[in-house]
C-alpha cells in the first residue's frame, strides 16, 4: 500500500476513468455495465466513442460480440455500484430448491463425469503433482464440509465453519452486501438463509472464508489438455506465506477437499471455533469507530494496519474478477457434455455395426445353403429326366455286360480295372454335359470350380518348381 498527497497528479479525477454519474459523458477506456440479450449486467469497457453512440467489448468475451450502444441506452450504467458477479440469484432463491429437483443439468454433469475416463483423467493429473481428491458428501453442504476438512481435517465440523462464516460476513457487510441483490434488508435475509443447513456457497462464502482463516483458496477443476488445473486464487494476495486452502471444483456445483502430504501439518490443533471468534472480533473491533482505533497501543495499531493492507489487497483482487465460478466454468461443463455424448454415440455406433455384420453374415449364410439346395435339386433333375443320360447309361451298362462276357479279349484284374475306369470317365463325362444343358447356375458353378483346381494345380506347380531349385 501507498499514501498519497490528496492533491497528487497521480489521482486521476472523479469519473474520468470509470462512468460513475448517470446521464454523464462517456469516454473511451471506461469501465461500464451493460446489460447484454439475456438480460444480465455484463462488466464491460468503452473501445470507440462517436457523437451519438459508443462502442462496447464485453469482458471476458470475444470481440464478435462487441457492440455500439447509444449513449443515452437504458442498457448502460455505471461501473461497481450494485455490482454482484454477474449478477447472483436473488437472496430468497435457495439453491437447495435445485439440489432437490436433481434434474439440472449441472448435476446430470456430474453424475455422467463421475464415472467416465474423464474424471479419472482428472484424478490422474492432481496425483502427478502429489494430490488427491478427499470426496465429501454432496448434500449441499459440499463447500462448508471441504473448508472443514482443509482446516480441521475432519468435514464434520462444516456446521460451525458454516455459521461463523456468515457471522464474519455480517460483521464486514458494508463490503459483502453489494454482492448480493438489493439493499441491506435483503443482504441480512440472506445471510439468514445461508446459516442453515443444505444451502449452497458461492463466491462471496469463499472469499469470507478465506479472510476468516486468513488462508488463500485454490480452486481446481478438469482440464481438456493437462487433465486438471489450477482454475483460480482467492485471497492469494492478502495472506502472506499462509499454505492455500486446495478445493475440487468438478462436474457442476459439487466441492471436495484437495489433500496433499502436508495436509496435516497444516490443520489447526485447537477447539473448531477458537480461531474464527477471534477474527470475527477482530473484524469488528476494524470496524469501530476511528477513535476507539486511536486509542489502542502503537504495536495493536500497527498490526491492524497490515492486516488492513492485505485485506484490500485481497479483496481488489476478488473484485476485479467478476464472473462467479459458475460463469467461468461454463465451458469446461459444456466441453465435459460432448465429450460424454460423443463416447455415448461412439459407443453406439459401434454396437450398430457390430448387429449390421452379424446379419449380413447370416445373410449370406443362408444365400449359400439355399444356392447349394437347388445346384442339389438341379443334378437330381437332370439325372432323372434327361433321355440322352439315360441312353447313355444303357450303353455303358451293355458295354459292361460285354466286357464281362469277353474276358478272354481283356484278361487280368489290370485290363479290368482299366475298363471300368473308362467306363468311369466317360460317365462323369456324359452327366456334367447334362446338367450344364439342363442348368446355367450349374454350369457357371462348374466353371467357377475347375477355375479354382486351375489356380490350385498352378500353384502346386510352382511348390514343385521352388522344391526342385531347393534340392
Amino acid at each position: 500500500s501507498e499514501w498519497f498527497d490528496f492533491h497528487s497528479t497521480r489521482i486521476a479525477p472523479f469519473a474520468s476513468e470509470t462512468y460513475q454519474i448517470p446521464g454523464g459523458v462517456l469516454k473511451h477506456g471506461q469501465r461500464i455495465e451493460v446489460l447484454d440479450t439475456t438480460n444480465k449486467w455484463i462488466e464491460a469497457e468503452v473501445i470507440d466513442t462517436s457523437l451519438d453512440q459508443v462502442k462496447i467489448h464485453y469482458k471476458g468475451w470475444h470481440a464478435k460480440f462487441d457492440e455500439y450502444i447509444p449513449r443515452t441506452s437504458p442498457r448502460i450504467r455505471p461501473y461497481g455500484r450494485h455490482k454482484n458477479l454477474s449478477k447472483r440469484r436473488p437472496p430468497h432463491i435457495s439453491r437447495q430448491t435445485s439440489l432437490d429437483k436433481g434434474t439440472e443439468p449441472q448435476d446430470r454433469v456430474r453424475r455422467m463425469t463421475s464415472t467416465c475416463h474423464q474424471y479419472e483423467r482428472y484424478l490422474q493429473a492432481l496425483d502427478r503433482q502429489g494430490l488427491h481428491v478427499q470426496p465429501v458428501e454432496g448434500d449441499g453442504n459440499c463447500l462448508f464440509r471441504s473448508v472443514s476438512h482443509q482446516v480441521y481435517g475432519d468435514d464434520a465440523h462444516h456446521m460451525i465453519v458454516r455459521r461463523l462464516c456468515m457471522d464474519y460476513m455480517e460483521s464486514e457487510k458494508a463490503y459483502f452486501e453489494p454482492y448480493v441483490v438489493g439493499n441491506m434488508t435483503d443482504f441480512m435475509a440472506y445471510l439468514d438463509m445461508k446459516r442453515q443447513g443444505a444451502v449452497w456457497g458461492d463466491d462471496p462464502e469463499v472469499q469470507a472464508l478465506c479472510e476468516l482463516y486468513n488462508r488463500p483458496a485454490e480452486i481446481w477443476g478438469f482440464d481438456a489438455s493437462t487433465g486438471a488445473r489450477k482454475l483460480r486464487t482467492f485471497h492469494e494476495a492478502g495472506s502472506g506465506a499462509r499454505p492455500p486452502m486446495r478445493l475440487s471444483y468438478y462436474g457442476g456445483g459439487h466441492y471436495d477437499s484437495i489433500v496433499g502430504d502436508d495436509h496435516p501439518h497444516h490443520t489447526l490443533k485447537h477447539a473448531p471455533g477458537v480461531e474464527e471468534r477471534r477474527r470475527i472480533e477482530w473484524s469488528q473491533s476494524r470496524c469501530a469507530s476511528l477513535e476507539e482505533t486511536k486509542n489502542q497501543s502503537d504495536l495493536i495499531a500497527t498490526e491492524q494496519e497490515q492486516l488492513e493492507a492485505a485485506l484490500c489487497v485481497s479483496r481488489g483482487e476478488f473484485d476485479r474478477q467478476a464472473n462467479d465460478l459458475e460463469c467461468a466454468f461454463s465451458d469446461i461443463f459444456t466441453e465435459q457434455v460432448r465429450l460424454v455424448t460423443a463416447q455415448t454415440d461412439l459407443e453406439r455406433t459401434n454396437e450398430e455395426l457390430m448387429n449390421t455384420i452379424t446379419e449380413r453374415s447370416a445373410m449370406e449364410h443362408s444365400t449359400e445353403q439355399a444356392y447349394d439346395n437347388d445346384l442339389q435339386a438341379a443334378l437330381s433333375l437332370s439325372t432323372s429326366n434327361d433321355s440322352e443320360l439315360q441312353q447313355a447309361l444303357l450303353m455303358s451298362q451293355q458295354q459292361g455286360d460285354g466286357m464281362i462276357g469277353g474276358g478272354d479279349v481283356i484278361g487280368g484284374a489290370a485290363a479290368d480295372n482299366l475298363g471300368l475306369q473308362a467306363e468311369d470317365t466317360d460317365m462323369q463325362r456324359i452327366l456334367a454335359m447334362s446338367a450344364i444343358e439342363t442348368d446355367p447356375e450349374l454350369e457357371l458353378a462348374l466353371s467357377m470350380s475347375k477355375q479354382q483346381h486351375s489356380d490350385e494345380d498352378e500353384e502346386m506347380k510352382i511348390a514343385l518348381q521352388m522344391s526342385k531349385s531347393i534340392w
